[in-house]
């Protein structure tokens, strides 16, 4: 079902996992005008839905409608404590919604020292104030993260590792393989634990045949 975005006055928007672990009653239960928007799906949908009754929940978006949904609020809210980075901080951002969060691990990470989102403890108070940040400032700043933005933050992260044959210390052969004599290699056995050391392949019964 496409977004149709006929909701009152302003919009915040929660989009993610509707999980307990996204702490989704920190934005659910705040005091702000207009409508509060869930996108996503989970476990916890039924629950909160009971909950919430003036709430709207949109469940699972992708592609235009997602983008729809992004783009129809007025602020995002991203209420979780415990993120490694919160991609849907950027997908907002991406189309002009800016962002209100705690000032926690993934937004802080994203967020940090811009001005196109607040992060506050007092998440209303961080909501109400990142209405008026303007959306053409939120989506030039999203710009910067790109595949290849990332790919490039990602390369200059990496080191080279020496080789160990470059510091001087041989590398260990695996036996049966060049550099190994044949006197040092192990014997290979035979279904019977017989000792097959130099004997016929053509009478190998676990040998694969070049015929068709």
């Amino acid at each position: 079902m496409p977004c149709t975005c006929s909701w009152k006055a302003q919009v915040g928007a929660c989009v993610g996992r509707v999980s307990t672990e996204k702490n989704l009653d920190a934005f659910l239960s705040l005091d702000l005008p207009g409508t509060k928007v869930i996108v996503g799906d989970g476990p916890q949908r039924r629950h909160y839905a009971r909950r919430y009754p003036d709430a709207v929940f949109l469940g699972w978006r992708t592609g235009d409608d997602l983008a729809s949904a992004y783009s129809a609020a007025d602020v995002m809210v991203f209420p979780s404590r415990f993120e490694t980075f919160g991609l849907v901080v950027l997908e907002a951002l991406a189309c002009g919604t800016p962002v209100a969060a705690f000032p926690v691990h993934g937004p802080i990470d994203i967020l940090g020292g811009t001005d196109v989102g607040v992060l506050s403890q007092d998440l209303r108070a961080a909501a109400l104030a990142a209405l008026a940040i303007p959306r053409t400032r939120c989506r030039s700043f999203a710009e910067a993260f790109s595949w290849r933005r990332s790919a490039e933050a990602f390369l200059s992260h990496l080191a080279p590792i020496r080789h160990p044959a470059a510091a001087g210390d041989p590398l260990p052969t695996p036996a049966g393989r060049a550099g190994v004599p044949a006197g040092d290699r192990p014997a290979a056995r035979g279904h019977d634990g017989s000792d097959r050391e130099g004997s016929d392949p053509s009478a190998d019964p676990v040998r694969p045949s070049a015929a068709p």
